[in-house]
């Protein structure tokens, strides 16, 4: 008999080295995985707009960012106290507009320096359903609380889907490798059928894009929603997917892109890693003393890695 699950076999296409920085963008499963990845001592810049979640705010932010420019006047707005702009996440106000948009040259700046590294990009996509402003027809990424009655609600085209994705791609430098993800948590506030709706939409925007630029696809949708066919796979809101769904898709990830120099790396930090986390009963017994020992010595090997931090924790619990 056949297990009781189906599940998801993705074919290797290793070549996630730690000598190349990642660039995640996109929804919270982008961020989780460059998350991982800067635990694990990759280097690069992880959703440095926060969470976005429709093609066309991250197409237009890319872009400005790349090109040194500033945001569009027209979309800052005051909201209880504080200022915002339409295309930014809510984490990003400030006093006054001017402040807003210094903010935002310091994380494009950060972003062209990344880019200039050829990174590798990760980017996911969580709905199609976007806001356009009545005034003026502009998409926008945040409405920051402002009344619904300023704004029309619609999903966006397959056609736009595509033309967003191909933006971000002309925007990216040519050897940068290009993952696109679609987000495995359901958007619920557009309802269930609303969100079946903009995760179609949005996979057959990237189906089509992939059939003519190059990129890869990686699965977490349909790991999460088919391989992970299980309520206790999620958080208590029955939405987001749980620490140990995120584990598996992350075990599927590297497994999928990383070369085996990248997995041994991987497996040897993790070692480090548990040893930062455990806290014995006994700091002084001679076994744990040893075996912090063995870590730091394991540290100084790591040549290529500034392991400054984790040799002063481990440093700090032995007793000679």
């Amino acid at each position: 008999m056949k297990p009781f699950r189906t599940e998801l076999t993705l074919p290797p296409a290793p070549f996630l080295e730690r000598d190349r920085p990642i660039f995640t963008l996109g929804s919270c499963f982008a961020e989780h995985i460059g998350q991982r990845l800067l635990d694990f001592k990759w280097q690069g810049l992880n959703a440095p707009f926060g969470t976005l979640f429709h093609p066309w705010a991250l197409s237009k932010l890319l872009r400005l960012a790349a090109a040194e420019a500033d945001l569009d006047a027209a979309l800052f707005v005051e909201n209880d106290g504080a200022y915002f702009h339409h295309d930014l996440h809510s984490r990003f106000f400030a006093q006054d507009p001017a402040a807003l948009q210094e903010k935002w040259r310091e994380v494009a700046a950060s972003v062209r320096a990344v880019l200039k590294l050829s990174p590798c990009v990760l980017l996911t996509l969580g709905t199609a359903w976007v806001y356009e402003r009545k005034s003026d027809g502009q998409l926008v990424a945040n409405c920051h609380k402002k009344p619904m009655d300023q704004f029309n609600k619609r999903l966006l085209r397959t056609d736009e889907i595509q033309a967003a994705l191909k933006d971000i791609r002309a925007t990216l430098p040519l050897p940068s490798p290009l993952i696109i993800s679609l987000s495995p948590v359901r958007h619920v506030k557009d309802t269930l059928t609303g969100n079946a709706w903009s995760k179609s939409l949005l996979l057959t925007g990237i189906h089509d894009f992939l059939s003519r630029h190059d990129g890869l696809y990686f699965p977490a949708h349909e790991i999460m929603l088919d391989d992970l066919r299980d309520y206790r796979f999620y958080e208590s809101d029955m939405i987001h997917p749980s620490g140990e769904a995120i584990d598996y898709i992350w075990e599927k990830f590297t497994a999928t892109y990383m070369t085996e120099a990248s997995q041994k790396f991987l497996k040897d930090w993790q070692n480090i890693l548990n040893t930062l986390k455990h806290r014995p009963l006994r700091v002084e017994a001679p076994s744990y003393q040893k075996h912090v020992s063995a870590m730091i010595e394991r540290l100084d090997s790591f040549s290529d890695i500034d392991c400054s931090q984790e040799k002063f924790e481990l440093r700090s619990r032995l007793f000679s």
